[in-house]
């Protein structure tokens, strides 16, 4: 091509994108963002566009992450969570939540904000907003009174860093959604972390938003200080809160909840001791589980609660520890293990019904012929087989107890 003919050509070229972008503004059309780095939307009156991914069209079928022992669900060591870096003086730094590299996740009372496309098949996906975004629909002034806020419906809090972005999440009371629609048919859902964590596609998403949850949890149940009563507020980049009183000033962290969660097999591991709550969807079965008192080894917790719910006394020198998972429900931490029931044979159970409604042994067989479905969100629709009996979904370390057991030969 020779150099007038393509000055020719890619002066045309930018006459057409001028007379295309002077259309587009002529009918004030929202903006439609195809690719992950976001435009940014400063009219606060303008309907603001959001996009996650790109156009259907073309894309190949993503696979969804699978947890393992050593990355369960709702956690990713790739998520640095060093807050330092967005604080000084241990107080947010507001240049950190106004960088364009800054994304929020919304959260109300109703849920969180996530998408999924329209169609019977389609996944759920993070909604992550710009700063530009948030401030549109919050107003900026109100969003940097969050940073130190005492009132809960104006909440945010840093989630944590990924390929150089920033994760905030930020809690109000409602959102105005005639600000936000989505792309490509998406439909913008709003829905508790369980009822949908099962269904993303990343891991890395799944611990944003698990991390999410559990730190609007905590800042919502802690409003008031517990030593004196005062109002507490935000502090460290929404890592703690302290307290308002001057004479008083005291600081709270996130209380975690430590949990143990076990297969019990009897002697030669061809059964499993599984269980059912009465609010569970109706055919789930999982592992038994319970939290650790005061005083006690995850070990002796694993062996007691055992006990209690199903009357079956646990070899402790069976036990082996598998992993552990963060389970942001509010604030649990799993700690998984395996082990064998002390008697031979398939002991008798004694279920306590004040916790659970049924306990079985279970064969290998039955277990791993079952293995596919299920899932941990309580407004789950089992079908006809499901109905029978299914596992909790891939997001729960309970599945990957029994799927690891029934899976062997």
């Amino acid at each position: 091509m020779s150099a007038p003919f393509l000055a020719l050509f890619i002066s045309t070229q930018v006459i057409l994108i001028a007379i295309h972008t002077s259309t587009l503004n002529a009918f004030q059309l929202p903006r439609i963002v195809i690719t992950k780095q976001k435009q940014l939307c400063t009219d606060p009156n303008r309907v603001i566009t959001m996009a996650t991914s790109n156009p259907t069209e073309d894309i190949p079928i993503k696979v969804a992450d699978k947890p393992t022992a050593s990355n369960p669900w709702y956690s990713d060591a790739s998520l640095k969570r060093d807050r330092e870096k967005v604080m000084d003086r241990r107080e947010t730094k507001w240049e950190s939540v106004s960088m364009e590299t800054s994304r929020f996740i919304l959260v109300t009372d109703e849920g969180m904000y996530h998408e999924r496309m329209e169609s019977e098949t389609s996944v759920p996906s993070p909604l992550f907003f710009t700063f530009e975004e948030v401030s549109a629909l919050v107003g900026k002034d109100r969003l940097k009174e969050s940073l130190q806020s005492s009132d809960k419906n104006n909440l945010l809090a840093w989630v944590g860093e990924h390929d150089n972005q920033d994760y905030w999440v930020y809690a109000t009371e409602k959102v105005d959604l005639d600000k936000i629609r989505a792309q490509n048919n998406a439909k913008i859902n709003v829905a508790g972390l369980r009822e949908f964590g099962d269904s993303l596609l990343n891991m890395t998403d799944a611990a944003i938003l698990g991390t999410c949850n559990g730190l609007v949890e905590f800042h919502k149940s802690h409003s008031f200080c517990s030593k004196c009563g005062n109002p507490t507020r935000t502090s460290k980049a929404g890592g703690s809160r302290k307290c308002t009183s001057k004479i008083c000033g005291a600081s709270v962290y996130p209380r975690i909840d430590t949990a143990a969660i076990m297969i019990i097999t009897t002697q030669c591991e061809n059964y499993a001791l599984l269980g059912r709550k009465s609010n569970w969807p109706q055919g789930r079965y999982s592992t038994l589980a319970g939290f650790a008192e005061i005083g006690e080894t995850m070990e002796q917790c694993c062996v007691r609660e055992t006990l209690e719910e199903s009357g079956i006394v646990v070899d402790p020198g069976s036990m082996t520890f598998v992993c552990s998972q963060p389970w942001p429900f509010p604030r649990s931490l799993m700690v998984g293990f395996r082990a064998k029931a002390q008697e031979p044979g398939q002991p008798s159970i004694r279920i306590d019904e004040l916790e659970m409604e049924d306990i079985r042994w279970f064969p290998r067989e039955y277990v791993r012929e079952r293995i596919e479905g299920g899932s941990t969100a309580m407004n789950f629709q089992p079908n006809e087989k499901e109905s029978e009996f299914h596992i909790p979904g891939p997001a729960s370390l309970g599945r990957m107890l029994i799927t690891q057991w029934a899976n062997e030969i």
